[in-house]
């Protein structure tokens, strides 16, 4: 275990004198190249001794090559340690300022003693006690992360140098030294990862933490660790993910072939006696269903590329195949890190990444454009909208609904669902430097795992539609400003009149009632009415004008209307 001391007496100044060594002498044996070829013994030379030399040129040139691919493997390893010195050391900086104006002082062994001399009535001495522990945690949980920090960076290190020592790093079957020296670039991640059950803003420190070089790095050798983390920027999470998506589907590839192959082979086998005309064994049985549960899985991750790559907006926030229940992605159109507005939508019922994610992704672009186009009309046509069509929860399925914990009737989905939207929309917020206009919009199901969320999160708007409930029958619960939690019901959609979840959303007090019929728009433009369960996001409705002015921040756009109430039974 590295010590305080240890990291106090750490100079990266040193460890970038190494680099500078280590790339003069790759250049030195990059100029062996030519003369170990032209030591090489000539093509016409056989016989015993012809033998004897090229098996001793062969082994010199492969421990040449070895060598090389360790000087290769240690020079960005070593510019990461130095990376990683200096940020450790602006960490230390701040643990022993915190540490002074708190009134404590850290020993060389890492202890943290309070010195702040103090005379305080007794009736004041425990809250005092009390509040100095936090100070004094708050001091600890900074050294400790250095402490971890600094103790991977050592053992990391430490590993390659043994290897290189050893000459244990291979060259990649490299055939000059030339493309042996290129050989482990950017290989090494001097880094620890994100806090497993961190917040999203721990996870944002961790990641602001990391040199811009040391975030490459982990991005190349560990897209795993910010792929789904929340509080990650929304680029770093895209270019993890879509590497992520990229190494899953050559895997899953393989391991489909090779299954079907083994498949087609075991057919091609005779049944065991007594079972002729019986059908499958158990191994084809098992064999087929392990195809079928592999091809969903690609199916999955074929409509996950399909649709991040149908516009040069879209961006890769989510991907988890094999995690839960239900694969789960999410896909924004425009930058969740600089746009003035963000949406993140949530459907409901049936709802599989396989099969709505790409015509959610949609929607999200129409509700974009249509955002934009009302913040031009509005004189604010500088200000820009993102939106997140977000499936990252176990939404219900018919095939769950006879399950009493996975049904459409049951609030464990959406309460469940909930926390992990909340995490998301936290994240969102934590990753940036200002906090943007923040919209939920939720859709049947999704609308009540929405109104989960807004009771563990806030944002500045929400939109429910086509909702069995918010998971309250108080609006009050959600942490969403007075007025600014808004409800749509289309004529004909008996899912939003169920009232399951906490009450009719549209008969609760302080809703925001905006219209789903046929309208004429602000702009003078017709509008036509939303029909049904499935037609709220739909171009050219009042209900899709409706959550965009919403998502642009211009309440004053809205279209307000009574919604229907239980005569939608009765059509």
């Amino acid at each position: 275990m590295v010590s305080l001391a240890d990291v106090r007496r750490w100079d990266p100044a040193g460890v970038e004198a190494a680099f500078t060594g280590l790339g003069v002498a790759r250049d030195r044996l990059l100029g062996v190249d030519d003369e170990l070829r032209t030591a090489a013994p000539p093509p016409d030379w056989s016989g015993t001794a012809s033998d004897a030399a090229r098996a001793e040129h062969d082994r010199v040139a492969e421990r040449l090559r070895r060598v090389t691919a360790g000087i290769a493997a240690l020079r960005p390893s070593l510019a990461a340690a130095a990376d990683a010195v200096v940020a450790l050391s602006r960490d230390l900086d701040q643990a022993d300022h915190l540490a002074a104006a708190h009134g404590f002082s850290i020993a060389p062994a890492g202890i943290v003693t309070d010195v702040r001399q103090t005379v305080l009535p007794v009736d004041q001495i425990d809250a005092y006690n009390q509040q100095r522990g936090v100070e004094q945690a708050e001091v600890l949980t900074l050294l400790g992360g250095v402490l971890r920090r600094a103790t991977d960076i050592d053992t990391d290190l430490a590993d390659l140098l043994a290897r290189a020592v050893d000459e244990q790093i291979d060259d990649g079957g490299g055939i000059s030294l030339l493309g042996t020296a290129t050989t482990g670039l950017g290989s090494a991640v001097l880094a620890l990862p994100a806090p497993p059950t961190g917040t999203p803003a721990q996870h944002n420190a961790w990641w602001d933490g990391l040199t811009p070089g040391e975030q490459e790095r982990v991005i190349s050798a560990h897209p795993e660790w910010v792929a789904n983390r929340d509080g990650i920027p929304a680029a770093a999470r895209d270019e993890a993910n879509r590497a992520r998506l990229l190494i899953e589907t050559a895997r899953l590839d393989r391991e489909l072939a090779d299954t079907t192959s083994r498949w087609h082979t075991a057919l091609d086998e005779p049944l065991p006696a007594g079972m002729e005309g019986q059908g499958e064994t158990a191994g084809q049985l098992q064999l087929r269903q392990d195809i079928e549960r592999l091809q969903a899985r690609r199916d999955v991750l074929g409509a996950v590329a399909t649709t991040v790559n149908t516009g040069p907006d879209r961006h890769l926030l989510l991907l988890d195949v094999s995690g839960h229940d239900q694969p789960r992605a999410a896909i924004a159109v425009g930058d969740v890190d600089t746009a003035d507005h963000v949406a993140v939508f949530t459907p409901g019922f049936t709802t599989t990444v396989a099969g709505s994610l790409g015509s959610y992704t949609d929607d999200l672009s129409g509700v974009q454009r249509t955002a934009e186009q009302q913040l031009t009309l509005a004189g604010r046509g500088g200000e820009t909208v993102a939106g997140v069509a977000w499936l990252g929860y176990d939404a219900p399925q018919w095939s769950t609904t006879l399950d009493p914990d996975d049904s459409v009737a049951s609030s464990a989905p959406a309460q469940d669902g909930g926390r992990q939207l909340a995490g998301f929309l936290d994240g969102v917020g934590a990753a940036r430097d200002d906090d943007p206009h923040l919209t939920a919009l939720g859709h049947s199901c999704g609308s009540t795992t929405t109104g989960y969320a807004l009771q563990h999160t806030a944002v500045d708007d929400a939109v429910l539609f086509g909702s069995p409930g918010a998971g309250t029958d108080d609006i009050t619960d959600l942490h969403v400003p007075d007025g600014h939690t808004a409800v749509l019901e289309a004529r004909r959609d008996p899912v939003a009149d169920v009232a399951h979840f906490g009450g009719d959303p549209n008969q609760l007090d302080g809703v925001a009632n905006l219209s789903s019929r046929e309208e004429t728009g602000p702009d003078g433009r017709p509008l036509r009415e939303s029909v049904g369960h499935s037609d709220y996001l739909a171009p050219g409705t009042t209900s899709q004008h409706n959550i965009a002015a919403t998502v642009a921040g211009l309440p004053e756009r809205r279209i307000s209307g009574a919604n229907s109430g239980i005569g939608d039974w009765i059509w």
